[in-house]
């Protein structure tokens, strides 16, 4: 779908580098909050369009709600699925960690798609029309409970989580305007350019490291 096209540039054209001239830089998810909203819209859209339905989905995420000190007991972990998705984000508590959230917005997907008279193409355009067309935002607050998950008394109540997880956007994004913007996406064009006629390209100015046999791009 076009907006899994969308979501992967606003997370991977995040950088003058591969900007594209006609994006705003209030599009680009640079904060942790915005790249986690993202990447939780991308999970459960890919997750529905491959037909699972909320049970299927939380059994692959099988044990991501246990509590952090769970999940840091060896003890403990040794009786969970070794390769399970119950690794991703252990070290934060269950309400911030990508796979909990992904579970909380595949509720919301369903509720849209249940809307829309089970018609999931226009459950998933409502899920992404959502707060004037940005789609699902990060909870206020998350009570695991109401979602079936959880395993201790903090998932009775509600968490903290759009909060804790920080803006959306960086106050430098907001305050610069989308001309601006362009205008200095241009000038470092043409000063890439410049250099690589003259020979003078230096290759950190790519920001790309190599390690291994896999490239690695700081943003």
């Amino acid at each position: 779908m076009e907006c899994l096209r969308s979501i992967a540039e606003l997370l991977n054209n995040n950088n003058k580098i591969y900007c594209n001239e006609q994006k705003e830089k209030l599009s680009f998810a640079l904060t942790v909050g915005e790249k986690l909203r993202l990447m939780v819209i991308s999970d459960v859209v890919i997750a529905k369009l491959y037909g699972l339905t909320y049970q299927d989905y939380k059994s692959i995420l099988a044990a991501c709600d246990y509590p952090i000190a769970c999940l840091s007991d060896k003890k403990f972990t040794r009786s969970l699925f070794p390769k399970g998705f119950w690794r991703v984000d252990r070290e934060l508590s269950p309400e911030l960690r990508q796979t909990v959230l992904s579970l909380v917005a595949f509720c919301d997907l369903e509720s849209c798609i249940a809307s829309c008279g089970d018609d999931r193409d226009a459950g998933i355009q409502a899920f992404l029309a959502q707060h004037d067309g940005e789609g699902w935002m990060l909870p206020e607050t998350l009570r695991l409970a109401d979602y079936g998950l959880g395993h201790d008394e903090r998932a009775q109540l509600h968490q903290p989580v759009a909060a804790l997880l920080g803006p959306r956007f960086y106050d430098w994004q907001l305050a610069q305007t989308a001309e601006e913007f362009r205008d200095e996406c241009n000038i470092h064009a043409q000063n890439l350019r410049r250099n690589e006629i003259s020979g003078d390209i230096d290759d950190s100015q790519l920001e790309v490291k190599e390690s291994d046999s896999q490239l690695i791009f700081d943003f």
